[in-house]
């Protein structure tokens, strides 16, 4: 099994390798009104590290409550969602106010991904790595 991750998680690597333009990303872990995201020293941040990308809040550390206005100035590529206890998070993001400048929003990359499997470290772990890559660089898997 563990041989079987690593060569998968090689394969996901060398994908997002080849993307010319690294990504600035937002995670979410928690709807409003107190937004949680994750920091350095987080698994979180150890996937998007795996995948070159860019956490927009790597200069905090741990779980990290944050103000809106904070995500909007800092405005990230792509917007991960990692959590579903809300109906229709995804589309309810899209419309909260002042996000509409956001590039994320712009572009439609607010993703919601699979809480199991991006949040919890196991032999899933692959799945999540995975997904969250497809998420954000998904011209590197469009082959």
């Amino acid at each position: 099994i563990v041989e079987d991750m690593k060569v998968k998680i090689e394969d996901i690597q060398q994908k997002v390798q080849k993307v010319e333009s690294k990504k600035t990303v937002f995670v979410e872990t928690s709807d409003v009104p107190e937004i949680y995201t994750t920091g350095t020293g987080t698994f979180m941040q150890e996937i998007l590290n795996m995948l070159n990308a860019t956490n927009i809040m790597d200069d905090q550390e741990g779980w990290v409550k944050i103000d809106p206005e904070e995500i909007v100035s800092r405005n990230p590529d792509v917007m991960l969602i990692t959590y579903d206890y809300v109906e229709g998070i995804v589309e309810q993001v899209k419309q909260r106010d002042g996000f509409d400048t956001v590039t994320a929003i712009q572009n439609d990359a607010v993703i919601q991904v699979n809480e199991d499997t991006t949040s919890r470290q196991g032999p899933r772990l692959v799945e999540g790595l995975e997904e969250v890559a497809k998420a954000i660089y998904p011209e590197a898997f469009s082959e």
